[in-house]
């Protein structure tokens, strides 16, 4: 099957394919959970930053059969570079945690790089593909939905053994943060630069708590507070970000740039 038949039966079944994305990720979290029973490990962002490898390395596969590098803005470059200027908020967002204080070794520093880099990846990288799947049904419903499957699939904390109303809290959280996430993404075609932004908060988090406990192992829902307040203002800098886009602006790809005019 040629990547263009591939990719409009992607489009015409978003609902398909959206449940194959969110079941893939309770399916490998699921795996990882029975693995860490039969082996007795205790779950930690090390031994999830397995998952997150696998995931990363299953997202890769489906963005390069699709053809969709330059499309998502996984590569590429914007037209102007005040577009860049879109995402100083999830700079800011990605360095929250570091004010708690960092604590981690030089020689830990590449494997908490590492462990940021892989899961903000794959995380973007399938949100970015279920944004794609429901764009032809209109770009504010598009980040709807797809936040709303982002949420589901961090849902996967249940499955790990985490409490139930802190992890339904953190997905909650999950759902404003991705549909700030979304919001820009429609608003710059640009992938690349939100997965480094989420990449360094990944990190951030990991260097601050150490291997206390994987990230998505909620355990009070007080302690979420502040994450929510933040997606919540992130949900609406991204609906901000809808709204001053303009009906006639579609962003192209030329050459190896991307982006629309900012």
């Amino acid at each position: 099957m040629s990547t263009t038949s591939i990719q409009d039966l992607v489009r015409r079944n978003p609902l398909a394919f959206s449940a194959l994305v969110a079941g893939t990720v309770l399916a490998v979290n699921l795996v990882l959970k029975l693995g860490s029973v039969v082996l007795s490990l205790e779950l930690s962002v090390l031994t999830t930053g397995g998952s997150a490898a696998l995931l990363s390395a299953l997202g890769a596969l489906a963005i390069t059969r699709l053809g969709l590098w330059h499309e998502l803005g996984l590569v590429g470059w914007p037209a102007r570079l005040r577009t860049l200027a879109w995402f100083l908020p999830f700079v800011a967002f990605g360095v929250l945690p570091l004010t708690a204080g960092p604590h981690v070794t030089p020689a830990g520093a590449a494997a908490v790089v590492a462990f940021g880099v892989l899961n903000a990846f794959w995380k973007l990288g399938f949100l970015g593909l279920l944004l794609y799947a429901w764009l032809p049904r209109g770009e504010r419903f598009a980040a709807a939905v797809a936040a709303g499957v982002w949420g589901v699939m961090h849902l996967a904390g249940i499955l790990l053994g985490a409490r139930v109303v802190p992890t339904l809290v953190l997905a909650a959280s999950y759902v404003l943060l991705s549909f700030g996430f979304a919001g820009v993404w429609m608003r710059t075609r640009l992938l690349w630069p939100l997965v480094a932004t989420y990449a360094l908060f990944e990190a951030s988090a990991v260097a601050v708590f150490r291997d206390s406990g994987a990230s998505n192992l909620a355990t009070s829902a007080a302690d979420l507070l502040a994450p929510m307040a933040t997606s919540l203002l992130l949900a609406g800098y991204g609906l901000l970000a809808l709204r001053r886009r303009k009906t006639s602006e579609k962003p192209e790809l030329r050459g190896h740039v991307v982006g629309g005019t900012a």
